[in-house]
């Protein structure tokens, strides 16, 4: 049985690889095709893009985890936070972002203040965020 298993794997392994090559190669004719598909995708696809990458089901399960512990009040700020999070991060730097040819904020940050020392203080300081986001997905410890 063992051997099956691992012939499933292997071959589910080799099809991803060879779905990535596939659009790796049909897609990258330029560096706007790669970030942001020759920004050309709408604003449904766009939407359930962010919302697949920012409603993971940990992310879900962190909510109701606070809603349990704190109760339905703090789960609903948590909420209202990230949605005023990602107007603010919209109003704030999308526009900026695609008037300066820009596609990540790093590249906002070197181009609006230039030199590369504010890329690396950038990337330091995303680090940072990426575990602190990452707290709530360990789970909310009971008292």
């Amino acid at each position: 049985m063992r051997g099956v298993e691992l012939g499933v794997a292997i071959l589910y392994f080799l099809t991803m690889l060879l779905i990535g090559w596939w659009f790796r190669w049909a897609s990258t004719r330029s560096e706007a095709s790669f970030w942001v598909a020759e920004r050309s995708v709408g604003a449904l696809v766009n939407g359930v893009a962010i919302f697949s990458a920012i409603g993971s089901a940990a992310t879900f399960m962190g909510f109701v985890a606070v809603g349990y512990v704190y109760g339905l009040p703090m789960s609903l700020a948590c909420a209202a936070g990230a949605a005023v999070g990602y107007a603010f991060a919209l109003i704030s730097f999308a526009g900026p972002l695609r008037r300066l040819g820009g596609f990540t904020l790093g590249d906002f940050f070197e181009m609006r203040y230039g030199g590369q020392a504010i890329r690396i203080v950038y990337s330091m300081i995303t680090v940072v965020f990426f575990f602190v986001y990452l707290i709530p997905h360990g789970g909310v410890q009971e008292r």
